[in-house]
């Protein structure tokens, strides 16, 4: 989408979208069988409604100046997945940035987090909204369903959300899979989300931890730097470590689309590292 999204004479609607997703994925694995749910593929304002479906005819057309927001989902023969990623095809604003950032600070924390076993959803969720808090921002939706295999893929017996909902007060024990899915939407405007598929893990001594299960690099242009903690830094390198390492095992079969997940996934650190040698270098060389 990105490349096409290059060429000036584009024209790419958000169903177009939807439908390239498919046929890509029924091209790439014969294990494939079809769409968990009709894909969410939503440009500007429209990301703005979580639960957007994109019209056949009539289709919205892919810009450069907003955020496109894709969840989509796909059965196949051993496993369901439910991811959301963001994207920015231009210059991105700083509001957006920073909504960006503090969402995905959320995700993060979500993922991060060590709980007792048997810990509700709703005593988790807390973790997903607190960087968006801290900018007096907020979402409508819950942070996390169960997922089904060949079934739907909203299915409990968890789920991590607020609201008085049997799914929520149920307690999280390992072998359970949950999404982890905060996110941001300004009416009229733009709407973020970031989701990811995870695993329940034991984690020892009658604890459990998550595990992320689908790599997929984040939106580098939309990651304020400066927002981050340390600890945000190390995750978010971690993570695309993993990415960067399946990409290499593609780099002869698909190698345009490795190169594309090897640009997105260089360390934040190191990058962070650099900024501040060169920094540094100048200065020491204006006074020599």
């Amino acid at each position: 989408v990105e490349k096409i999204m290059d060429d000036p004479a584009a024209d790419l609607t958000e169903y177009g979208v939807a439908e390239m997703l498919v046929e890509t994925r029924t091209k790439l694995s014969s294990d494939y069988r079809g769409e968990a749910f009709g894909a969410i593929s939503a440009i500007g304002e429209n990301a703005a409604n979580p639960h957007y479906d994109p019209l056949v005819e009539n289709s919205a057309p892919l810009r450069r100046d907003t955020t496109f927001l894709l969840d989509q989902g796909g059965q196949y023969i051993g496993a369901t997945c439910d991811v959301t990623r963001t994207v920015y095809f231009g210059e991105p604003p700083q509001e957006v940035k920073d909504s960006y950032t503090r969402v995905l600070q959320g995700n993060l924390a979500m993922s991060r987090g060590i709980y007792p076993a048997g810990t509700p959803g709703y005593k988790m969720e807390p973790f997903a909204r607190q960087a968006l808090y801290r900018d007096h921002k907020d979402y409508g939706h819950g942070t996390g369903h169960g997922l089904g295999y060949y079934l739907l893929v909203h299915e409990g017996p968890n789920g991590i959300g607020g609201s008085p909902s049997t799914y929520n007060y149920a307690g999280f024990v390992p072998g359970m899979l949950t999404s982890n899915e905060p996110g941001y939407y300004k009416a009229g405007d733009f709407g973020i989300r970031i989701e990811d598929d995870e695993l329940v893990k034991d984690d020892g001594d009658n604890f459990i931890a998550f595990e992320k299960l689908n790599l997929v690099p984040y939106e580098r242009s939309l990651i304020n730097k400066e927002l981050l903690t340390d600890e945000d830094r190390q995750q978010l390198d971690d993570y695309h470590a993993q990415c960067a390492e399946l990409a290499h095992e593609y780099e002869v079969e698909h190698p345009e689309a490795a190169a594309w997940i090897l640009e997105r996934t260089e360390p934040l650190l190191s990058s962070a590292f650099q900024a501040f040698f060169y920094t540094s270098l100048l200065f020491f060389s204006y006074f020599l």
